[in-house]
């Protein structure tokens, strides 16, 4: 008999809220990656990366600060996650079983360093584009 306790339930909108974040950031680096194929314009791909790495980031801050922190400074305990009920073994397991790491693995490092990486290579496209001298037209 699953059910939620009221401290886990206060914490699910932060982890949709870090999923929809990564969802949104795969979907505007995809866009990213159609516009860069589509077009020859820069600063569009470049506030796409922007968007997509702020993205990145808003998930983790949604997660580690509003989601998983409550776990691990011990405000929600295993036995306040609802897989058992109240009672002497909920405290038993609350006593026992202590969550030392709940984290992201490193598939957002990763998406946060593309993004990055894009943004800074398109920044540098950008930068060479305008130190170009125009060429002179011949007569």
């Amino acid at each position: 008999n699953f059910h939620l306790t009221d401290p886990v339930r206060e914490t699910l909108p932060a982890l949709i809220a870090a999923g929809v974040l990564l969802v949104l950031a795969i979907l505007i680096g995809l866009a990213a990656a159609g516009v860069a194929i589509g077009s020859r314009k820069k600063l569009p791909v470049l506030c796409l990366s922007v968007g997509a790495a702020l993205c990145i980031v808003g998930m983790f801050i949604a997660f580690n600060r509003y989601f998983a922190a409550p776990y691990l400074d011990g405000t929600i305990s295993v036995g306040n996650l609802g897989f058992i009920e109240e009672g002497i073994l909920e405290t038993i397991f609350s006593a026992l079983i202590r969550l030392e790491v709940l984290q992201i693995s490193s598939a957002g490092f990763l998406l946060i360093g593309l993004y990055v990486a894009m943004t800074l290579w398109l920044l540098a496209y950008i930068l060479v584009e305008i130190g170009e001298k125009p060429k002179s037209k011949a007569h």
